[in-house]
């Protein structure tokens, strides 16, 4: 650490005192690097576990969100299903009114049969 062949105690004494202090120094600005790259890495940190965290939500989102849609067409079909149902119904319904229907056939020999009692 200290010089060598310095000229007398006290120059040795003096050179050692300014290694010693500007060793001090370099080691401060290095212990505050340090300190500020383990802060950094706490706050990439952070930041990575809330992306992340965000990230699951809108996932977990879209998949509910594609659930309530999936329930939703197959609600809107089946209710379309059950309307064309009502309008043929209805449909043929109307459409049996509108013919004539034939009269029912009865045999005379039932009618007579009938009115002799």
């Amino acid at each position: 650490m200290c010089s060598p062949a310095p000229r007398t105690v006290l120059d040795t004494h003096a050179s050692c005192r300014e290694e010693v202090q500007r060793w001090r120094t370099e080691d401060i600005e290095q212990k505050v690097l340090g300190n500020a790259v383990v802060l950094w890495e706490r706050y990439a940190e952070q930041n990575r576990r809330f992306v992340e965290e965000r990230s699951e939500q809108l996932k977990s989102f879209a998949n509910l969100a594609a659930l309530i849609t999936g329930f939703a067409i197959v609600a809107f079909l089946q209710a379309c299903h059950t309307f064309k149902m009502f309008v043929y119904m209805h449909y043929l319904h109307t459409a049996e009114a509108c013919i004539p229907c034939p009269a029912p056939r009865v045999t005379p020999v039932l009618y007579q049969a009938h009115n002799l009692g």
